[in-house]
């Protein structure tokens, strides 16, 4: 058994009847202060396996956010075995605050792992304090819509409430750190508060002032934050710019859990478990550009020319692609959403020979897949990048693939032609998707 209480007071603790056990605290008394786990056992391989319990409780006069998570480390790449917590049991208070979860650890092993190379996982917790029921306070903050132009511009931000109601706000851009897979492992916010506030910024409605107590920097999160009350009429009113884009950005809003709520705020319409902002109720806002999909041919020769394309003997292989744009989540711009894209192939030199590779995949007439049909990681298809649920909502049919090396008319086998249907279903929503067909596994020159 293993118990730490963490730096916001929740307790962690863990339970085993097989492992061996242990905890210690690194860099105490310091800001980097971490409270370190260590589990040790013998396990077969492959088999999942409840290998102990974690139990998570609050402090006195606190709760727990709605679940605690475990979030892998980075350095866990090269290592396929995972942990998991599956929810044992939920305790609550009288008045249905949540003081503890109870899990189950679930490990399942896919090789060895050692003091030299072990499984790294954090542990994110959430604490909020358990306020008395309140009459007034802040009843609404409107921002308008979850999605800001792609040109920028310029947002009213209305807080709402009683009067004289002290509240703390900050607004950020958010630089998000991706996987190869494109998955967010990590988050940089950076403050874009309106740091000169006019005269009507300043919560004058109805020609009624209020006060703005001062802008600070937040040493915990590191970011400016608004330290203001709602005027007499209980209003506070805020213009900030949102600036134009040329790629997806991401923009956050957060009030300190400490102000004042009343029981008609929205409380469900904010995320309170954000890491780096577990003291803050947040929202999110998106600024999206049109996204562009690009159907691509690639080939590491230059023996043969794609739809007459020149060919630079100084490059290593060659790419043919075409671009469409279109709306996030959206079809295509125009009449492009149905087409029959055709790669017309003619050798370089007439002394080589140009013919279709093979008969079955991945040679062949290309095939498509864009669904992990056998669950094995893999897709049955000629095209890359094709899962709509990796990249990123791009979601495309392809069908009628055809190698063609029996052109009419030509005797010298100097031509060939790959032809195929596309239908764009969805642009998705990243500010670029490529999907690839590698010819080289089609097309051979002799």
């Amino acid at each position: 058994m293993a118990k730490e209480v963490l730096k916001n007071t929740n307790s962690v603790e863990i339970l085993s009847d097989n492992l061996k056990v242990s905890s210690s605290v690194v860099n105490p008394g310091f800001t980097s202060e971490r409270k370190v786990f260590n589990v040790s056992g013998r396990f077969k391989k492959d088999a999942p396996v409840v290998v102990g319990t974690l139990n998570l409780t609050s402090s006195e006069n606190d709760s727990l956010s709605k679940k605690g998570n475990i979030v892998p480390n980075s350095s866990n790449s090269n290592l396929n075995s995972t942990l998991k917590l599956k929810l044992k049991n939920t305790t609550q208070d009288a008045n249905g605050n949540t003081t503890g979860y109870l899990y189950n650890l679930v490990y399942t092993p896919k090789e060895n792992t050692s003091k030299a190379n072990p499984l790294k996982y954090s542990i994110r917790t959430g604490r909020r304090k358990i306020a008395p029921a309140i009459v007034g306070g802040i009843s609404n903050i409107d921002f308008g819509t979850d999605k800001i132009h792609k040109n920028g511009e310029t947002r009213r931000i209305i807080i709402t409430g009683d009067k004289n109601i002290a509240f703390k706000l900050q607004i950020n851009k958010i630089e998000d750190i991706k996987n190869s897979a494109g998955n967010i492992i990590a988050s940089n916010y950076t403050s874009i508060l309106n740091t000169n506030l006019s005269k009507k910024e300043k919560g004058l409605l109805n020609n009624v002032s209020t006060e703005v107590e001062t802008i600070n920097f937040n040493s915990i999160t590191g970011r400016s934050e608004l330290s203001c009350k709602t005027d007499v009429n209980g209003k506070f009113v805020l213009n900030q710019k949102f600036a134009k884009t040329s790629s997806t950005v991401r923009y956050s809003i957060h009030l300190n859990e400490d102000t004042i709520l009343s029981s008609s705020f929205n409380k469900t319409a904010w995320n309170k478990e954000v890491i780096g902002f577990e003291n803050y109720y947040t929202v999110f806002l998106t600024q999206r550009i049109n996204p562009t999909l690009i159907i691509r041919a690639t080939t590491d020769v230059q023996t043969y020319s794609i739809n007459a394309q020149a060919v630079d003997l100084k490059d290593s292989g060659q790419i043919y692609q075409r671009k469409y744009i279109g709306n996030s989540n959206g079809s295509p711009k125009g009449d492009s959403r149905y087409t029959t894209i055709t790669y017309n192939l003619a050798v370089v030199d007439a002394s080589n020979n140009i013919a279709k590779r093979g008969s079955a995949y991945p040679n062949g007439d290309p095939v498509f897949d864009n669904v992990d049909r056998n669950n094995d990681g893999n897709i049955v298809s000629s095209w890359a990048n094709t899962n709509f649920e990796t990249n990123g909502g791009a979601d495309i049919l392809i069908w009628g693939g055809n190698v063609d090396d029996n052109i009419t008319g030509d005797s010298g086998n100097d031509k060939a032609t790959v032809t195929f249907n596309l239908q764009i279903n969805s642009m998705g929503t990243e500010d670029t998707t490529i999907i690839t067909l590698d010819l080289d596994n089609h097309i051979v020159i002799s």
